[in-house]
């Protein structure tokens, strides 16, 4: 029973992380698009960033989404 919820929540992070890599690209293919000058190291600080907040985002969002209905602790 561990191991398959392990393994849900593995696939969920990894999904997770790869969705918002793919915002983060998609923004930095954007830039380019519209002609702003970006420089390499800045691009994947911009992806790093990009990646980890939305990451964060989004498991938050799960995370809630799954719980908002639990009775509160006393």
């Amino acid at each position: 029973m561990a191991t398959k919820i392990s393994i849900k929540k593995g696939a969920s992070s990894l999904v997770t992380v790869l969705v918002s890599y793919g915002v983060a690209a998609g923004a930095t293919a954007i830039a380019g698009a519209c002609g702003i000058e970006i420089p390499k190291d800045t691009q994947a600080q911009i992806v790093v960033g990009i990646t980890a907040g939305l990451s964060g985002a989004i498991t938050g969002a799960l995370n809630w989404l799954k719980h908002r209905k639990d009775k509160p602790s006393k």
